[in-house]
């Protein structure tokens, strides 16, 4: 794939490509987007299929995809499961057996709201106030929503549906892996985090 250094790159741009992984990760969507543009053109697929479950980078290659007019159609697939509910992914192999128990606590406490507003439930945001406080409860700390991103990304405007969570305890122990994955590498201290795009 790179059979000389690459420096033409593809840049997505910085409110979409920008925030929550790309804050933290600089120029990692800039990787992300060049090696698929190169991909696409050598094997000019017809479908390319992309896991919800690493949902910026499903929104980066979308609106990719869309600016340059490729003649590929993008599908989100659905993020597979183990029946306990944590997310089948390499990088949770590194979970212990108490980080694997504490990481289906919040895909659950995650569902659970998502049900009580499918329920009918009409006041978001105490439902959103008594998922946060049990999720803080359980030491997940939450980072904030995009706010330069709008729904022209597919981000949420408001609300929890794009909001990250994460375990900065475990990341500082080491042994964190990624829940909502974005396609990144092994990593000396993984972060774990879950979109709740994955549960609307």
């Amino acid at each position: 794939m790179y059979p000389e250094p690459q420096d033409c790159k593809v840049h997505p741009p910085a409110e979409l490509a920008g925030v929550l992984e790309g804050q933290s990760r600089p120029g990692f969507f800039v990787g992300v987007a060049t090696i698929v543009l190169k991909l696409f053109n050598i094997v000019q697929p017809r479908v390319a299929v992309f896991g919800k479950k690493d949902y910026q980078q499903f929104l980066v290659i979308k609106n990719m995809v869309r600016q340059f007019a490729l003649p590929v159609q993008i599908v989100a697939a659905e993020t597979v499961r183990e029946p306990g509910g944590l997310a089948l992914s390499s990088r949770n192999g590194y979970l212990r057996d108490d980080q694997r128990i504490e990481a289906v606590q919040l895909y659950r406490i995650l569902c659970g709201a998502v049900a009580e507003l499918k329920a009918g439930k009409s006041n978001r945001e105490d439902i959103e106030r008594a998922a946060t406080e049990s999720l803080e409860a359980r030491g997940w700390q939450p980072t904030t929503s995009p706010s330069a991103a709008d729904r022209t990304y597919g981000f949420p405007a408001t609300g929890m549906n794009w909001l990250s969570w994460e375990r900065r305890d475990w990341a500082r122990r080491g042994s964190l892996t990624t829940l909502r994955s974005e396609g990144a590498r092994r990593r000396e201290e993984f972060e774990e985090r879950c979109y709740l795009n994955d549960l609307t």
